[in-house]
């Protein structure tokens, strides 16, 4: 069961000018709250359980919000880690902040941190996980992020129709930048040993577009054995969608041990 504490003290001034309120200071404890109950005010679904406790202070036109938490199984959409975070928020007065988390006594150590500006969108994002690392920085509207030798070991994602999570190995680089007003998205990412349900691969090369609802990608697919496989594919949401895949000198074992593997 989720409990919530709340401690807080507003002063009210009387002046001239009529009744004012002075600084607010509040203490927060907020224990076992299930996501899943944010699902009705975000179009992305959420789940996980989290604990917090912090401060609220300061001017009421310029709160000053910090608080340390721990997030246990967190998910967003399709993706989730079965892992313990802590992490600790420093609030800045008028909004925004920095946001530091780290994974307890995961199989694949993990660090985020982030600094969000006034308005409380995001201004850049580091996540590090086992000597690799994803950056995301903020150019004018739209964001630019690097990926280097990212460990996607015990990240489990749900791909549709599938409602299950499966966990994905392997190690992402890349580059690319994408952007909500208007949403678009480009890219190249190389990943190094890749491993979901039963595709196992020694390298895959991607790059891809999309933008307007209109989509492209482009790859080259390396099995562990031998061989290239090379796809093409550009549609349009809701539309039509071309596909083009040529194999080359892929051994028949590895095709039929994929398909047979293959929900």
């Amino acid at each position: 069961s989720t409990s919530l504490k709340i401690d807080a003290s507003l002063p009210l001034l009387i002046k001239k000018q009529g009744l004012g309120t002075g600084e607010l200071l509040a203490n927060f404890e907020v224990d076992s709250f299930s996501l899943n109950t944010l699902g009705a005010l975000s179009p992305n679904s959420l789940a996980g359980n989290l604990s917090a406790n912090g401060t609220v202070k300061g001017p009421l036109s310029a709160l000053d919000t910090s608080f340390s938490f721990s997030l246990k199984n967190p998910q967003f959409t399709n993706l989730r880690l079965q892992e313990q975070w802590r992490g600790q928020f420093i609030g800045s007065a008028g909004g925004g902040g920095k946001l530091q988390m780290n994974s307890e006594k995961a199989a694949v150590p993990s660090t985020i941190s982030a600094q969000l500006r006034n308005d409380w969108s995001l201004n850049d994002l580091i996540i590090r996980r086992l000597g690799g690392q994803i950056a995301v920085t903020r150019n004018k509207e739209s964001f630019d992020w690097i990926a280097q030798d990212f460990r996607l070991d015990r990240i489990e994602i749900a791909i549709p129709p599938e409602k299950s999570f499966k966990r994905i190995f392997g190690k992402l680089s890349g580059k690319g930048r994408f952007g909500f007003k208007p949403l678009f998205a480009n890219g190249q990412i190389n990943l190094g040993y890749p491993r979901l349900i039963g595709l196992k691969l020694k390298e895959a090369q991607l790059e891809g577009s999309y933008s307007k609802k209109t989509y492209s990608l482009k790859g080259e697919l390396f099995p562990l054995d031998a061989g290239q496989i090379s796809l093409t594919a550009d549609g349009h949401v809701d539309g039509s969608l071309w596909t083009r895949t040529e194999l080359k000198k892929v051994s028949p074992s590895w095709i039929v041990n994929t398909a047979l593997q293959l929900p």
